[in-house]
């Protein structure tokens, strides 16, 4: 997020901008600040530069925050996506005189949002289109649960091709298919099972009532809901009266995967591919066998297009090793130079005698997956950087707010001294009644009065400045993680809270903790912020009881703080995360709201989290999760 500031005009006229701001638009703050710089409506490209201005008059004239995206162009030409969230500000008369907030630079997250648009539209042309037949059902039950019927909710093109039926969406099964329910196959049955169950199944089955016959998947997608995938091979079912079962049962399960399947021969040359495969590698059925995978048509590389190693290749891998391999990405660059990205698993065909006959091939594309994981790392990296830029200034700005405070604090001490010698001095001097009376009033009230707020004032301040200095150095801190004996470190930790334990009559029990591997100052610290909490926040009227419990669970090292106090509202649970958040119904003195907000980043520096669980008036409970520790 980059501050920004300007009038409410529609030339906005900007008063201030951060360096971020500069970064983004490519102008330096001279050339955008002042009545004849460059002005910043003139950064926004035509297209949005009207509704950009009427939405920001519309949030101002209702008094509410605004959120925008829009495009600008830097000074550079470059076109980028922003951005936006402010609120106006009002002058004492109420009237919105300027505007403030904050821009960021979203253009690779746009990028990344239209390229799953365009995914999520593919995926339906391809739903509608494809050779393969494709409906979604909802199962119909009696009163007694049994199922009777199922609807057809909705069907793409290739279904309705394969079977018959004329826009069958909306139809039960009995309707879009009469005579069905003559059909041997109990259709009712089959597909209640999988919609109640779960169960995918799939076989091949002929449909009397057109002659025909379909391979055919179904899976429940949700509740009493299935998705049946079919496509007709009557075809293909009388020519199996020539063929073996085995080798057209083959046949049909390559030609259906979603992914490419190849055999190599021994000398590496492809002897048969299925439609995927020939996809993905431009082959066509006269080119297979003269093609070798390791062939010239293709060049063979690394992701960042460095040449792909020989010996790595998945073919000269698995005949020297005669083992499978799995997961060999590679880029594979076509003649015409379109690029593609292959995850590649291969298994040998050897003879029984161990001698290596060929190779059978696996491979799917990864282009777009592989895109965006890059996309994300980057937009991961940025995230980091912006993080570690808000921490440091947090960190210059609370330190630099230390002097004047401390220069405040002196000279109201100042000023009570020389209160306190005006005041011994006041009897020694001949004043005139009212005068003297005057004097009196304002040394003795009003002065001391004033004098008592600003430092009340300046004390606050400072206990919020040193809780930011906390939030600040805690980001810079990096952590150190090595095993660490819990039981040691929480005994140490309760020694320093005899005195708050003793003077509120409670106790802390705790069982047999185990080991992890964490910072073991920040879990130090951790765990007695959450033992002072508990402390702090006790029930009156109750003994104060609080237990930390531990264990081994799911590969972590899970343990428990768990205390008999106030407890959080449910509203609040959510919230108590949050930095300078603070419940009405905690009892007792209020603290500055950092506590918990530093307690679950000291548990996620160290790899791990914190949650809790709490009912009001009975107590509360949090949950750490840390890395357990390594070895015995």
């Amino acid at each position: 997020g980059i501050a920004y500031r300007c009038r409410n005009d529609k030339n906005w006229t900007m008063e201030f901008i951060s360096e971020g701001c500069e970064k983004i638009t490519g102008y330096k703050a001279s050339e955008l600040v002042g009545e004849k710089s460059v002005s910043f409506s003139e950064l926004i490209l035509p297209t949005d530069r009207d509704r950009v201005w009427a939405e920001i008059q519309a949030a101002l004239t209702g008094d509410m925050n605004f959120k925008l995206t829009y495009e600008i162009r830097r000074k550079d030409g470059a076109v980028r996506t922003v951005w936006e969230q402010g609120l106006g500000v009002k002058d004492p008369d109420g009237k919105v005189t300027a505007l403030e907030g904050y821009i960021a630079d979203i253009t690779e997250l746009k990028l990344t949002e239209e390229a799953l648009m365009v995914s999520e539209r593919t995926f339906r042309e391809l739903f509608q289109k494809g050779p393969i037949g494709i409906a979604y059902h909802r199962m119909v039950y009696d009163a007694s649960g049994k199922p009777v019927n199922y609807r057809i909710l909705e069907a793409n093109q290739s279904y309705q091709k394969l079977t018959g039926t004329i826009e069958p969406a909306g139809k039960l099964v009995t309707d879009a298919f009469p005579g069905i329910e003559k059909d041997p196959f109990d259709w009712i049955g089959t597909f209640g099972a999988v919609a109640k169950t779960g169960k995918e199944i799939r076989f091949e089955q002929h449909l009397a009532f057109n002659d025909r016959w379909y391979d055919l998947v179904a899976y429940q997608n949700k509740p009493d809901h299935f998705v049946a995938a079919f496509f007709e091979i009557t075809e293909r079912k009388k020519a199996e009266e020539e063929l073996k079962a085995l080798n057209a049962r083959l046949e049909q399960l390559t030609q259906i995967s979603p992914v490419g399947i190849v055999y190599l021969d021994a000398a590496g040359k492809i002897s048969y591919a299925n439609r995927r495969g020939e996809e993905l590698l431009g082959l066509t059925r006269t080119d297979l066998l003269r093609r070798e995978y390791n062939s010239t048509e293709w060049r063979h590389t690394t992701l960042n297009g460095a040449p792909f190693p020989d010996e790595d290749q998945p073919f000269s891998l698995v005949k020297k090793t005669k083992k499978e391999v799995s997961g060999i990405e590679q880029q594979i660059v076509w003649p015409d130079g379109r690029k593609i990205i292959l995850s590649v698993n291969g298994a040998p065909l050897l003879d029984e005698a161990g001698e290596f006959l060929g190779m059978v091939a696996v491979f799917e594309e990864i282009t777009e997956r592989k895109r965006a994981e890059i996309a994300l790392k980057k937009l991961n990296a940025d995230l980091i950087e912006k993080k570690q830029e808000m921490e440091n200034f947090l960190y210059i700005t609370t330190h630099d707010l230390r002097g004047p405070l401390v220069n405040i604090q002196g000279f109201s001490q100042n000023l009570e001294n020389y209160l306190r010698e005006l005041k011994e001095a006041m009897p020694t001097v001949a004043l005139p009644p009212e005068t003297k009376a005057t004097l009196e009033k304002l040394t003795g009230e009003r002065i001391p009065t004033a004098l008592k707020f600003v430092l009340e004032s300046s004390r606050k301040m400072d206990a919020l400045i040193t809780a930011l200095l906390k939030v600040s150095r805690l980001g810079r801190v990096e952590m150190k993680p090595e095993n660490v004996e819990m039981n040691e470190l929480l005994d140490k930790v309760i020694g320093t809270l005899h005195y708050q334990l003793d003077k509120a009559g409670g106790a802390i029990e705790r069982g047999n903790l185990p080991r992890c591997k964490a910072d073991p100052g920040a879990i130090s610290q951790l765990l007695a912020n959450l033992l002072d909490n508990a402390i702090k926040y006790r029930q009156e009227g109750r003994q104060l009881a609080v237990t930390v419990t531990g264990e081994v669970k799911g590969g972590e090292a899970l343990y428990c703080v768990r205390d008999n106090g106030a407890g959080i509202p449910d509203k609040d649970l959510n919230r108590v995360w949050e930095i300078f958040y603070r419940h009405d119904s905690a009892p007792g003195k209020k603290g500055e709201g950092i506590g918990l907000p530093m307690v679950k980043r000291i548990a996620e520096k160290n790899g791990g989290n914190i949650t809790v669980e709490s009912k009001p008036g009975e107590g509360t409970a949090f949950y750490i999760h840390l890395p357990v520790a390594e070895g015995k």
